[in-house]
């Protein structure tokens, strides 16, 4: 049988997922101790693994915070693609100093 390509939305998640994992894996972070700092259960852990898009706000918050995600995974994660794909390069004017934010 032949392989079938994954849809758009499961390329997304898996990027979401590999960061996250990444992360826990450099900072020795276990998914219970991450849903604690993160302040949801471990059941909601694993359910955000699934569909990381039903993350909340403030659960993404915790989980950068605990797993220390750089501010490329975290452009990763909020385009979608991979780090290594063009475009994710920052361009002059990419960031937020010409708007007077630092």
């Amino acid at each position: 049988m032949p392989k079938i390509k994954p849809t758009d939305l499961e390329a997304k998640r898996r990027i979401v997922r590999s960061c996250i994992a990444r992360g826990m894996e450099a900072e020795a972070v276990t998914p219970i101790a991450l849903a604690n700092k993160a302040r949801f259960s471990k059941e909601t852990f694993y359910n955000r693994r699934k569909r990381p898009e039903l993350y909340t706000l403030q659960e993404l918050w915790a989980v950068v915070q605990t797993c220390k995600l750089t501010d490329g995974e975290l452009i990763a994660i909020l385009r979608g693609k991979p780090l290594s794909q063009p475009g994710l390069a920052e361009k002059k004017g990419d960031d937020c100093s010409d708007q007077g934010y630092e």
